[in-house]
């Protein structure tokens, strides 16, 4: 589905509600220009991870986001099936409304000739782009507001007239004689004085309208001369009237509030960053969901928005969604620039901010070249598309009001690309938890717990990671772990998973590697259903008992829950290839905000 900014306002409201009913969201993102290294640039090795993070980051602060796909995906644990929404949303950089701030953006050349190549239309972001803000802009815009509104007399430079400026010190004395003359009047009481052409003009005919000059010099010479004045600008002219302090707030007050306004329109698409991050989304107007047929009456359809919009805050509140992409390190850096703000300096910072943001992220790239080893594998989105076609399980269909990708294929479209990072997740993550399973010996049937490896799945299906597995399989097993991994603790036992190098089958009991240790991964299963009265949810929203869980486990029907040990391997980690860890593990900080499971208690990172 395509959305931009004429049907973003009502559209809203469907992205919402099905981000509040995904199991997981996918993203891909086009852009204005990606990090290039420039010809001849040292250290020409591979570089460390704070190395390309700052080179990302220099990048991210100078291109921006054109284009971005998000497929919400759900999932029906009873049926074995997954549904599939996915939404093409172009982003316009450009600032729609008056805010007191600015934004500057700009192309590579590069990333224009690749984009051109693929048929982008350039035009479609800056004329129909759905507009956004980030938390860091919507802050500054609201402190200048309020500052630009404070401001006393001091505030501004007193007014200098050269003697050589002959006309300004005419309507200088002009302003000046007809203020005090209508100061000595009854009717400067409640009445103001009006200052235009035909007041302060001596030309004969008198213009239509004061120049911008003779404004701001009106302006200043009230403010200069007149302490209890104040003025207002009027079509073509300025008004005078007396100081009222009462009038004064009350008018400040409404500027605050129609500032305010205009950051929440503004904000477009950061209020679905926010429902994802299962933040606070609450300020947005409900009434703007409301879709006006053109007789200018509302759609019947849409007359319960205010309590869909009620259930979305109930179910998204203090509970984020699994966030999927493929090359998720760089698409991570634009989404925290373009959404949050400033960038920290180091990577270690990012990893937990990004993790306080997004708590679980799944990194389609990382998971299909988990034990490449030093070779870098052909791993691109459409590469490992191909490769998973084959494999008809788990099920998946898209919405039948989303069929736009059903019989096209649009590589490098966003939000096609973000459906094929989510075909990924579910099929990867469901084929690696079915082959990492230990193979019966007794030739019997399958049962729920098990799998016989190499079977159920046509040679064809394979991924990337498949043959790499296939090598040593036979020799490198460990057993099952009858624990269910719990968030915050870690496993003290071996990994249930089979080796897959024969330098993992090395390593003494006992020891864990950098990148498997202290990574506890978020228990999405155990997220709390309730919340607090303040939000005055109906008690029928109540989301009820987790169907997925008492499902017996069967190969391939669903993936892996958010809570097993599977996820502990492959969650919160980003393949950097290039750089000398080859990955980045998210982690949450010291500042993460405490989050409770089911039983109100907090948990533990």
């Amino acid at each position: 589905m395509d959305i931009q900014r004429f049907n973003f306002p009502w559209k809203l409201l469907e992205i919402l509600v099905a981000v509040s009913e995904s199991h997981f969201v996918s993203f891909d993102l086009e852009l204005s220009g990606v990090p290039v290294r420039a010809y001849g640039a040292q250290n020409a090795g591979k570089q460390t991870l704070q190395q390309r993070y700052s080179e990302i980051k220099e990048a991210a602060e100078q291109y921006t986001i054109l284009q971005l796909g998000l497929t919400c995906v759900k999932e029906d644990a009873i049926a074995g099936t997954y549904e599939l929404k996915p939404f093409n949303i172009h982003l316009s950089p450009v600032l729609t409304e008056r805010l007191d701030i600015d934004r500057t953006f700009s192309f590579h050349s590069g990333a224009v000739e690749f984009l051109n190549s693929v048929g982008f239309n350039f035009q479609a972001p800056m004329a129909i782009g759905v507009p956004y803000l980030s938390r860091d802009e919507a802050a500054l815009a609201r402190a200048r507001t309020k500052e630009r509104l404070s401001r006393t007399k001091d505030f501004y430079e007193p007014l200098v007239i050269k003697p050589e400026e002959v006309e300004t010190l005419a309507l200088q004395k002009r302003v000046q004689k007809l203020t005090r003359e209508w100061l000595k009047t009854e009717s400067s009481i409640h009445e103001g004085l009006y200052l235009g052409p035909k007041e302060l003009s001596t030309a004969s005919p008198p213009p239509e309208e004061l120049s911008r000059f003779e404004k701001r010099i009106v302006h200043q010479i009230i403010r200069s001369d007149f302490e209890d004045l104040v003025t207002f600008p009027r079509r073509g002219a300025i008004q005078v009237q007396r100081l009222d302090k009462e009038r004064e707030e009350h008018i400040k007050q409404q500027k605050l509030k129609e500032s305010q306004e205009r950051i929440h329109r503004q904000t477009g698409f950061r209020w679905i960053v926010e429902a994802i991050a299962g933040k606070d989304f609450s300020k947005i107007d409900w009434q703007s969901f409301i879709e006006i047929n053109d007789d200018g009456h509302a759609i019947p359809a849409m007359f319960d928005v205010k309590s869909r919009f009620q259930q979305c805050q109930h179910r998204l509140r203090g509970k984020p969604r699994p966030v999927v992409g493929h090359n998720m390190f760089l698409d991570l850096v634009y989404l925290y620039q373009t959404f949050v703000g400033q960038l920290p300096d180091k990577v270690e910072e990012f990893a937990h901010a990004v993790n306080d943001l997004f708590p679980l992220v799944v990194d389609t790239k990382y998971v299909a070249t988990h034990e490449c080893g030093d070779l870098n594998p052909m791993s691109s989105l459409q590469q490992i598309a191909e490769q998973l076609d084959a494999q008809e399980k788990p099920v998946m269909h898209s919405h039948k009001d989303f069929g736009k990708y059903q019989d096209m294929v649009a590589h490098h479209e966003a939000g096609y690309d973000s459906l094929l990072t989510a075909k990924i997740a579910v099929r990867l993550s469901a084929k690696l938890e079915a082959e990492r399973m230990p193979a019966k010996d007794d030739g019997e049937d399958d049962e729920p717990g098990g799998v016989s490896v190499g079977t159920n799945e046509p040679p064809s299906s394979r991924s990337v990671v498949s043959s790499a597995i296939e090598t040593f399989r036979s020799k490198l097993v460990v057993p099952v772990a009858e624990a269910v991994a719990k968030v915050g603790s870690r496993q003290d036992h071996p990994s249930r998973f089979a080796h897959a190098t024969a330098f993992d089958g090395l390593q003494e009991e006992g020891e864990t590697s950098i990148e498997a240790s202290n990574d506890p991964v978020l228990n999405f299963d155990d997220l709390p259903d309730s919340m607090t009265a303040a939000d005055n949810a109906p008690q029928d929203w109540h989301e009820g008992r987790d169907w997925a869980a008492e499902q017996p486990w069967t190969p391939y029907r669903l993936m892996p829950r958010w809570s097993t040990e599977f996820w502990q391997e492959y969650g919160n980690r980003l393949r950097v290839f290039g750089t000398r860890e080859s990955m980045c593990v998210l982690q949450a900080g010291t500042k993460t905000a405490a989050m409770q499971n089911k039983d109100g208690e907090p948990i533990v990172w």
